[in-house]
């Protein structure tokens, strides 16, 4: 599963708005809804922030899924250019 969508599902599992996770992790809500969008990708200190707000493992909200985790580096190499 994407990240975007793990992010979203997992989101409304557990009856949160998008208003109230971005707050928890301190981003904007249409940056959260471009990730659960698979419009953009969250950096891994974001992933970190995301899985603890979800209470889940970054393994976990990664769904072990290397490519991911390859995905998000990919996009903080681009970014530090």
């Amino acid at each position: 599963m994407e990240l975007g969508r793990k992010i979203y599902y997992t989101r409304t599992e557990k009856n949160m708005t998008q208003k109230s996770l971005a707050k928890k992790i301190g981003v904007p809500t249409k940056v959260l809804d471009k990730w659960e969008n698979c419009e953009l990708n969250p950096n891994m200190k974001q992933v970190d922030e995301i899985a603890k707000a979800l209470k889940l493992t970054v393994p976990e909200l990664l769904d072990n899924d290397i490519r991911n985790f390859i995905s998000i580096c990919k996009t903080e190499l681009h970014s530090n250019k």
